[in-house]
């Protein structure tokens, strides 16, 4: 998973099951089409062909994201000069990354505690907060704030960005119509394992984040950590599929929410 921040409220993991033919044994050719694009990708690195190593690797790790592999993927971005793309790869946990791990601290992250009047934020917007811990991330450009009340808890959680603001965990969440029980029977009903993925033994859990805006609806869904390009892109189909939710509120006014829904494709 790629390093992500936004403090969001995770479902318990929905169950969509598919049963595994057991007569396909046959070579998999995922696995085929994606060793030539890494082959490509190292040929392409040899001859310091930078952009079509990079695309070649971005396919593989699309098809079957691998921790090793993203970090070979975010190398190249390095090399290329592009520090953003290399923090959006790099990945950061595990004692194997402690140097990547530093360099990510160094100049992938800035994070500072400040009295609220330094943030810049509107005071009318966010009542009775005295002080904020920021956390800048320069993958996406985005600062995220915990801001803290006058006794001293946290009260709020934003995400913000040149051009958008987003909320995180708020006292009334989104929720899709009907309740949670509503929401895995949607899913359950529409999931369909991908062919690709269950002939071939593919597994576990895609978690896709997205924004439920002030009027219910679904947008900017994406993979935040994916298990293989056909649950991926059904995952992301069957979200972007649902109906309207109910927004989250602050202050009694619907707002942007920031909202994670983990998909768990198990073979029975």
């Amino acid at each position: 998973m790629r390093h992500f921040a936004l403090c969001t409220l995770l479902l318990l993991p929905v169950l969509c099951f598919g049963q595994k033919d057991k007569k396909a044994e046959k070579r998999n050719p995922d696995k085929v089409a994606r060793e030539a694009l890494l082959d490509k990708a190292e040929s392409a690195l040899s001859l310091g062909s930078l952009d079509t190593a990079v695309a070649a690797y971005s396919k593989a790790l699309w098809m079957w994201p691998e921790t090793e592999l993203r970090k070979k993927l975010a190398d190249v971005h390095l090399l290329r000069g592009d520090t953003t793309s290399y923090c959006a790869e790099v990945p950061t946990f595990g004692e194997e990354y402690r140097a990547e791990k530093a360099f990510y601290a160094m100049h992938c992250v800035r994070e500072d505690s400040v009295l609220f009047a330094a943030t810049g934020l509107d005071p009318v917007a966010y009542p009775n907060i005295i002080s904020a811990v920021r956390t800048w991330r320069r993958a996406k450009d985005q600062t995220n704030y915990k801001l803290y009340s006058v006794d001293g808890k946290a009260h709020l959680y934003l995400n913000t960005t040149p051009t958008d603001t987003t909320y995180g965990v708020l006292d009334d969440m989104p929720a899709f119509p009907e309740g949670e029980p509503a929401l895995f029977k949607f899913l359950g009903s529409n999931i369909r394992y991908p062919a690709a993925a269950l002939d071939h033994g593919f597994s576990g859990v895609v978690y896709v984040t997205f924004i439920v805006d002030k009027y219910g609806s679904i947008q900017n869904a994406e993979v935040l950590r994916g298990v293989h390009y056909g649950l991926d892109a059904e995952s992301l189909r069957v979200v972007r599929a649902m109906p309207r939710w109910k927004p989250g509120t602050y202050m009694d006014k619907p707002v942007r929410t920031q909202y994670n829904l983990p998909v768990r494709f198990s073979i029975r």
